[in-house]
């Protein structure tokens, strides 16, 4: 989820994407729709949910992360459809001009707190 040195960027961007979420509850509270309801996804989709998955790759390896971070990420994984994630991770994207899906760090942000990471739980222990 982060490079080195990289986490104490992303902070101020977390915090601004918890915000946000303050509202919302994680993805992991919501309902999930059954996969034959489902439009097949378009190539972008599929695209923006393989990045989506490879920052919770990511952070599961990470070193400078929570364990606690690492079992919130992994359940969230592991309960919730990558469909469901990334387009969770994407509404709130695009709900807020202050965030893009071209910067890094905003997305790694969102996607924490699309999986309900607190932000002062994100450092390693």
């Amino acid at each position: 989820m982060c490079q080195k040195g990289g986490l104490m960027r992303i902070l101020p961007i977390f915090a601004l994407v918890a915000g946000i979420m303050a509202g919302a509850p994680p993805v992991a509270a919501q309902e999930t729709t059954q996969p034959s309801a489902l439009p097949q996804p378009t190539q972008e989709e599929i695209q923006t949910a393989i990045q989506h998955y490879l920052i919770i790759a990511g952070a599961l390896q990470s070193e400078q992360l929570a364990e606690s971070v690492k079992a919130q990420l992994f359940m969230c994984l592991y309960m919730l459809p990558m469909r469901q994630i990334s387009q969770n991770v994407t509404q709130a994207i695009e709900a807020n001009s202050e965030l893009s899906a071209d910067n890094p760090e905003h997305v790694q942000a969102v996607v924490g707190a699309v999986c309900g990471v607190e932000q002062s739980a994100t450092t390693a222990e």
